[in-house]
């Protein structure tokens, strides 16, 4: 084992990094894809960017 860890121990520790990259880049895209960008966070949901936005207020316009 301590010989092929030393003969692929940079292909490893490049693979680990890019694991923890993709891992951040998934958990990004989840904490962002219920939001449009616009800061919806900060918005009732009435804005017709919120995927969140009450269905009753389409029906008003």
């Amino acid at each position: 084992m301590p010989a092929w860890l030393a003969s692929n121990g940079s292909t490893v520790f490049v693979a680990l990094i890019l694991l923890v990259l993709v891992c951040f880049s998934i958990r990004k895209f989840i904490k962002n894809k219920g939001s449009c960008g616009c800061g919806c966070g900060h918005c009732s949901g009435g804005c017709g960017h919120c995927p969140f936005r009450n269905p009753d207020e389409d029906k008003k316009e």
